[in-house]
């Protein structure tokens, strides 16, 4: 399956923080003000960390995959994938 959508990683804009930026700078998204300036960087902040959320479901049902066929090498993996999934989430809750 090839991705139909921008590929990561993206990044606020922290000059207009209602802007979710590619790596190459090009924009992404714009999130609505829907409340305070808080409120939308957090947003932008979510909707920035859609393509690593996206990587790690992926990588979570690969290593489901594995365990359900007896993969010890998939524990390993999934304690690895705790820590991205850590980081990830402190990211967009920063």
């Amino acid at each position: 399956m090839s991705t139909k959508h921008t590929p990561g990683p993206w990044r606020v804009n922290y000059t207009k923080f209602s802007q979710v930026l590619n790596e190459d700078g090009f924009l992404v998204a714009t999130c609505a003000p829907v409340g305070a300036l808080a409120t939308l960087q957090a947003n932008a902040r979510v909707v920035a960390a859609a393509p690593a959320t996206l990587a790690i479901v992926k990588r979570l049902a690969a290593i489901a995959e594995a365990l359900d066929h007896g993969s010890s090498a998939a524990e390993a993996e999934l304690s690895r994938l705790v820590e991205v999934s850590r980081a990830v989430v402190a990211e967009a809750e920063a």
